[in-house]
């Protein structure tokens, strides 16, 4: 285990080669395929072109673990030949960065790996399932009592707390990992995200997949293009989608005061009014949007039943509870890797170094640090292994450890009041950097 690092400084890799964003073509389990025509159509976006003329074989397989689908379309590609001189295998898999023994580090990783397939640790339980959506219901159902008895602080609460544990599922449900069945799991994540926080699944998706392709990427993690609400890093103005100009210096200043009470509802309201609304209607998603406008309405109508108020100061209550809710969620995902090194948009690591390097588990044996992070506390083991049940992480992360150990890598493992004391200072720190920086830039 490590200490890890306080700021988020670019970490600086070495590699001899990168792949070039021309080559259209990955390799996988051995084969190179062609990727050019169909990269325009792949269901996950553009995270295909992370890893354009390297290595994916990794990469494949934790995305795509449990589709067939995948693996079907997968061998409809066409095939190029390795030896051809247009053909350059580099990237992720070649990375020259800790120790050179990369080929050796993968093999046993999918050794390890293996192993966790054959003890059943990615098999789904149909119980745990059952119960992470009747805990859903039973705090909607406690909200509603709160409300009729006029306990309105208690009932936001309780409203507010089932939308951030309805984050926590529709993620898992994103990724495949509740049931293990795709189809099922994706509407599961499209009811309650919709309906509990006013979301589209699909847009979620597209998002949190890139983050996970290209973890504290720069140009690539989407979680690090949030300027000029708020920087991670001291490059995030320089390198997001905003010119310093458009930053305001009190605003960066105080980052780390606004981020967890302001800034993330304030990401909240975007989305649920523009960006997810905006996303599923080019996508043709009508039942995300159906029940994006039932959270809006079903909510409203409940609250103003139960208390007896006015429409209008009912969806008001509906939006402070969605406040507490962007507050608890989004506070919590900031936790496992935002105070972490960045890699630069050019650099490249393995996958098994992109997550011990720039992700961080936190009280992965405490359960009820498990429960109020939704087991995403145990975020290096999800990056790894992503469509591995969430619930069967903990006891995992015990045995990375040793894996890390071996193979001399550093893995981030730290306590709870540890993630949030250095998320603060971070972002306290990178606030401070930037306050100085466009102030200057602003004078001239």
């Amino acid at each position: 285990m490590t200490e890890g690092v306080t700021c988020t400084e670019t970490k600086q890799y070495s590699t001899n080669s990168k792949p070039q964003k021309d080559n259209a073509y990955l390799k996988i389990d051995g084969i190179v395929y062609d990727v050019k025509a169909f990269a325009r159509r792949h269901p996950g976006g553009s995270v295909i072109k992370h890893y354009y003329g390297a290595d994916a074989s990794q990469v494949f397989e934790a995305f795509h673990y449990r589709s067939p689908k995948a693996r079907k379309m997968l061998k409809s590609l066409p095939v190029l030949k390795e030896s051809s001189p247009d053909v350059t295998i580099s990237g992720v898999n070649s990375y020259e960065g800790n120790k050179g023994d990369n080929e050796a580090m993968l093999k046993d990783f999918e050794l390890w790996r293996q192993s966790l397939v054959d003890r059943g640790f990615f098999e789904p339980s149909a119980g745990h399932a059952v119960y992470r959506n009747l805990e859903l219901l039973g705090l909607w159902f406690m909200s509603c009592v709160a409300f009729s008895r006029g306990q309105y602080v208690l009932g936001v609460s309780f409203l507010g707390l089932a939308g951030g544990r309805a984050g926590w599922l529709m993620h898992e449900g994103g990724h495949g990992s509740l049931t293990g069945k795709p189809r099922l799991d994706k509407m599961i994540q499209t009811v309650w995200y919709g309906l509990m926080d006013g979301l589209s699944g699909s847009t979620w998706n597209n998002m949190h997949n890139r983050h996970h392709a290209s973890t504290q990427k720069i140009k690539h993690d989407t979680d690090l293009d949030t300027t000029p609400l708020v920087a991670f890093h001291k490059t995030a103005v320089e390198n997001g989608s905003n010119a310093p100009q458009f930053t305001s210096v009190t605003w960066i200043r105080f980052q780390h005061v606004f981020f967890f009470v302001i800034t993330s509802p304030i990401v909240l309201a975007f989305w649920s009014f523009v960006l997810h609304p905006m996303n599923a209607l080019k996508r043709k998603r009508y039942d995300e949007l159906f029940w994006m406008a039932m959270s809006h309405v079903v909510h409203t109508v409940i609250i103003q039943n139960l208390t007896g108020s006015s429409a209008l100061t009912a969806y008001g209550i509906s939006w402070l509870a969605r406040w507490w809710s962007a507050v608890y969620i989004f506070s919590h995902f900031s936790l496992s890797h935002t105070h972490l090194p960045t890699l630069n948009e050019d650099e490249h690591s393995t996958w098994v170094d992109q997550a011990l390097e720039h992700t961080a588990d936190i009280s992965t044996q405490n359960p009820v640090v498990n429960w109020l992070m939704g087991y995403l506390n145990c975020q290096v083991i999800h990056h790894l292994f992503p469509q591995m049940p969430q619930f069967r992480q903990p006891i995992v992360s015990k045995e990375l450890e040793g894996f890390a150990k071996k193979w001399g890598r550093s893995y981030h493992h730290i306590t709870y009041y540890e993630a949030w004391k250095r998320t603060y200072l971070n972002l306290k720190e990178v606030g401070a950097h930037y306050s100085v920086k466009i102030e200057k830039v602003k004078k001239i």
